[in-house]
C-alpha cells in the first residue's frame, strides 16, 4: 500500500506542476492534445522512412550522399533538439509531433535501407532477365524480401515514438500523460505515476501486436521454415 500510494502524510508537499484544480493531474477524459502526438506522429514516420529507405538502398549515389547525415541525425539525442522545437513550433502539440517523428523515422529508415542492401542478388538478376523495370523489381523482389527488416524497424520506432512523447510532455507541455507523470512524481503521487507508466506500457504492447498482425498478413506467402528459421 505504501509503495503504490506514496508517503503523502509523512513528506512535505513540494511546490510543482499540478492539475487544473490544484490537485492530481486528470487521468480520464484526456482530449486529443493530451492523448498524445502518437496519433499524427505514428503514421508520419512510415510515410517518410519507408520510401526513403527503399530509395537510398537502391541508389549508391544517394547512399554516399545521405548516409553521413542520416547517421549524424540518428546519433543525436532527441532531447537536445527539444528547446529548438519549442522555439520553432511553440509549447503545444506540434513540437511533440515533430519530436515523435524525429525519434521514430530513423530506425525505420535505417532498417529498410539495410533490408534493401541484403536482398538476394540472384533473385534480382532473374527478375531483370525477364525484362522487369525498377518499379516491378521493387514490388516483386525488393519490398517482400525487405519485410522482416521493415517490421523490425517499425517495432523499434514504436519505442522511440513513445519515448518522444514522454520527453516532449516532460519538458515542453502543460498537459498529457508525460506531464501527469512528472507532476505526480513532484507531488509524491506514486500511484498516479504507476498508472501513467502502465498506460504507456499498454500502448506499446498494443502497437507492437498491431505491427505483428500486419506482418502475419503481409508475410503469409513465406514458408513456415523461413518464418521460424
Amino acid at each position: 500500500r505504501r509503495l503504490l500510494r506514496g508517503a503523502d502524510g509523512d513528506l512535505p508537499q513540494r511546490p510543482g506542476r499540478r492539475g487544473p484544480a490544484g490537485g492530481r493531474p486528470p487521468l480520464l477524459g484526456l482530449p486529443v492534445d493530451r492523448a498524445g502526438p502518437l496519433v499524427p506522429g505514428q503514421p508520419g514516420h512510415p510515410a517518410v522512412g519507408l520510401p526513403a529507405g527503399l530509395i537510398i538502398g537502391r541508389s549508391s549515389t544517394l547512399e554516399a550522399l545521405l548516409d553521413p547525415y542520416v547517421t549524424a541525425f540518428n546519433a543525436t539525442p532527441r532531447i537536445v533538439l527539444l528547446p529548438l522545437l519549442i522555439l520553432w513550433f511553440g509549447i503545444g502539440i506540434w513540437s511533440k509531433i515533430v519530436i515523435v517523428f524525429a525519434g521514430a523515422v530513423f530506425p525505420l529508415l535505417i532498417n529498410t535501407y539495410a533490408g534493401v542492401k541484403n536482398v538476394n542478388r540472384v533473385l534480382v538478376n532473374v527478375v531483370r532477365s525477364f525484362g522487369a523495370n525498377e518499379w516491378q523489381l521493387m514490388k516483386i523482389v525488393v519490398l517482400p524480401n525487405s519485410l522482416p527488416y521493415i517490421i523490425a524497424g517499425l517495432r523499434l520506432a514504436i519505442g522511440r515514438a513513445i519515448l518522444g512523447v514522454v520527453v516532449g510532455e516532460f519538458f515542453g507541455s502543460s498537459q498529457g500523460l508525460g506531464y501527469m507523470i512528472a507532476s505526480a512524481a513532484t507531488n509524491y503521487k506514486v500511484d498516479v505515476v504507476f498508472v501513467g507508466v502502465a498506460i504507456f506500457m499498454a500502448l506499446s504492447v498494443i502497437l507492437t501486436f498491431a505491427v505483428k498482425y500486419v506482418e502475419s498478413r503481409l508475410a503469409s506467402w513465406r514458408p513456415e521454415t523461413a518464418k521460424t528459421f
